[in-house]
């Protein structure tokens, strides 16, 4: 994966940060919907069950993070990695999707902080 600090720097700061402290260990695709998205649970609800979150995991993990959109930073690709969120445009945490064709729908509406480099061709067709 490669972030995008330079589009949404706090939410590539969050994640990466995130990753760095092992809260994604163990946290599952709950979604996956063809030709739209693979989505991850969020890291202090979604993980395998007997998984735990150390104090620093669980704190990092349930801090929100604002949305950060550019209107020429668009849901185009396959690969672009897309922050999930509930109906508050700012309730971003720890899931997020990997969209797995074009979504235009979503642009300015979710903040969009990085792109998948390689690891498509290890999957079967979505």
């Amino acid at each position: 994966m490669a972030l995008y600090p330079e589009v949404a720097p706090i939410t590539a700061r969050h994640i990466l940060k995130l990753a760095k402290l092992g809260a994604y260990n163990s946290v599952h695709f709950f979604r996956v919907d063809k030709g739209f998205v693979a989505q991850t649970a969020d890291v202090v609800f979604g993980r395998l069950e007997g998984v735990g979150l150390d104090a620093r995991q669980m704190e990092d993990g349930d801090k929100s993070v604002p949305l950060e959109v550019l209107p020429e930073v668009k849901h185009d690709k396959r690969g672009i990695l897309s922050m999930g969120r509930h109906s508050d445009p700012n309730s971003g945490k720890s899931s997020f999707s990997i969209l797995l064709g074009p979504a235009p729908h979503l642009d300015m509406q979710y903040t969009i902080f990085g792109e998948v480099t390689k690891g498509f061709e290890a999957q079967g067709p979505v």
